[in-house]
């Protein structure tokens, strides 16, 4: 009993003592990060963010290229992309355009680490649930796994 008490009493003390991050706009309009206290972990740097962390990242934007950082404000994948969701199950959605200016793009999907693991070749992605998620190519819409295979 008095394991478990100190087990939760430690899992009380981390729940506390973790920092949530925020976004914020600076007075020149760039975006940067704060931590629950108020205290600046990022100073603004970034144009635009989406969303907010999903997985321990955050999709930021900086001169029209998308890339993440993580909670610490380090960029963890370089901004080099034109489009960029959120983590779902570990894998992200990324987009380059075809060409520039084009709304058509080659889509595809990233890990945590930046590494492509799903080819940017699609038209329109969606984010992972369930282990698969709805993609389309040349107009033809279907589902794939983690590994790109097409599934039912």
């Amino acid at each position: 009993m008095k394991k478990l008490l100190t087990t939760a009493l430690l899992c009380l003390v981390a729940m506390t003592t973790t920092q949530a991050q925020t976004f914020f706009k600076d007075a020149n309009g760039k975006w940067g990060l704060k931590d629950k206290a108020g205290n600046v972990i990022l100073p603004g740097k970034y144009d635009k963010f989406w969303g907010e962390f999903s997985e321990g990242l955050a999709s930021v934007s900086l001169n029209g290229k998308w890339g993440f950082i993580d909670t610490t404000g380090k960029e963890v994948i370089p901004l080099k992309y034109d489009d960029a969701g959120n983590f779902s199950e570990g894998l992200v959605v990324v987009g380059i355009f075809k060409e520039k200016g084009a709304s058509a793009k080659n889509r595809g999907y990233l890990d945590k680490t930046g590494r492509e693991v799903i080819p940017l070749k699609y038209d329109v992605t969606n984010a992972f649930k369930n282990g698969k998620a709805k993609v389309s190519l040349n107009g033809r819409e279907f589902y794939i796994d983690k590994t790109g295979k097409e599934v039912k």
